[in-house]
């Protein structure tokens, strides 16, 4: 749960750092081509690039079936210790 509230704030400041930098003025109708320009980034060109990083990433978490196999051992033994305690 933490790691989900840090990730949230975190994209809002990115968010915010964005906008401020491109020199958006709230409650302004029109914007100037900057700022429309990093509204497209921030909706187009940075859920890309985090995807392809998180792709590269995935590549070395070696996930197999003996791994899941251990992983579900494992936590079997956690509930039987837990039931005992």
């Amino acid at each position: 749960l933490f790691m989900l509230k840090m990730g949230l704030a975190v994209a809002g400041a990115i968010v915010a750092w964005i906008l401020a930098f491109t020199g958006y003025i709230a409650n302004e109708p029109q914007q100037n081509s900057q700022t429309i320009q990093g509204i497209i980034m921030m909706f187009s060109l940075l859920p890309m690039v985090s995807y392809f990083i998180s792709a590269y990433l995935v590549r070395y978490f070696k996930l197999n079936n003996a791994f899941l196999e251990k992983i579900k051992a494992d936590l079997a033994k956690r509930e039987l210790e837990k039931g005992r305690g």
